[in-house]
Formats: C-alpha cells, sequence, structure tokens
C-alpha cells in the first residue's frame, strides 16, 4: 500500500467539510485513517469534533491561522517521507477532463491517489 495521507486544512467550515469532502472521500472509499484535517485553534477543533462523524477522519491537528501557515505546518507536521495530498475542505467531485470542453465524473480516486504518489516518488516530491 502507498505510503500517503489526505490533508485538509480548514477554517470555519466544518458543514461544508462534511457535506462535501469527506462524503466524496467516504462515497470514493477512501479510509478515514489517511485523513487528516488541520484547524486554526481549541474552539474550532472543538466544534469540528463535536460536527463530523468520527468515522470520517483520523485526526484533528490544531495547526496554525492562516492557509500559507497551515500549509507550511502540514508540511513539518508529518514524518519526513511520507507524500501528502493537500485538498480543499469543499470538493463535490472529482472530473477526469477529456478535452477543452468535455469533462466526466472520476469513479476511482484510489487509484487516482495511487498514480499521484506515483508521480510525487518518480519526482521526488512529498506535497500533491
Amino acid at each position: 500500500m502507498n505510503e500517503y495521507v489526505i490533508a485538509i486544512p480548514s477554517y470555519l467550515r466544518h458543514i461544508e467539510l462534511k457535506n462535501k469532502t469527506l462524503n466524496t472521500l467516504n462515497r470514493h472509499g477512501i479510509h478515514k485513517d489517511k485523513i487528516f484535517i488541520f484547524v486554526a485553534n481549541q474552539k474550532e477543533k472543538d466544534i469540528y469534533e463535536e460536527y463530523l462523524d468520527k468515522d470520517s477522519y483520523y485526526e484533528i491537528v490544531i495547526g496554525e491561522k492562516g492557509i500559507r501557515n497551515q500549509r507550511k505546518y502540514i508540511s513539518k507536521f508529518f514524518k519526513e517521507g511520507l507524500f501528502i495530498i493537500s485538498m480543499d475542505d469543499d470538493i463535490e467531485e472529482f472530473y477526469f477532463r477529456i478535452s477543452d470542453k468535455e469533462q466526466q465524473p472520476l469513479n476511482n480516486l484510489q487509484k487516482f491517489f495511487n498514480n499521484a504518489y506515483n508521480t510525487l516518488k518518480e519526482n521526488n516530491a512529498y506535497l500533491f
């Protein structure tokens, strides 16, 4: 199994996160042990823990406020060599682009993430 995690920075968007990104990941069969949610403070963490289904993520981490600071924090949070797929908190679907005018929903997100992992590994990169 590929060694990657999904990091989702979120700020005051627990409803969107639950209804969109976590729902999408669940629908595609992504195991909760890969999903980490990063929030800015303890108050926000408490809100997220109360609202979100514990079976939809692995951990809620208090990082830093501000998306730039949060992304830096995420990069340093995980052990070296672990590949990080960073996602927005409002993803409703993934699409495969066929042409400039045509796209279709991605039907195998796990395969997509595995391909992303392999691309990162081949390029000695760690954040996708």
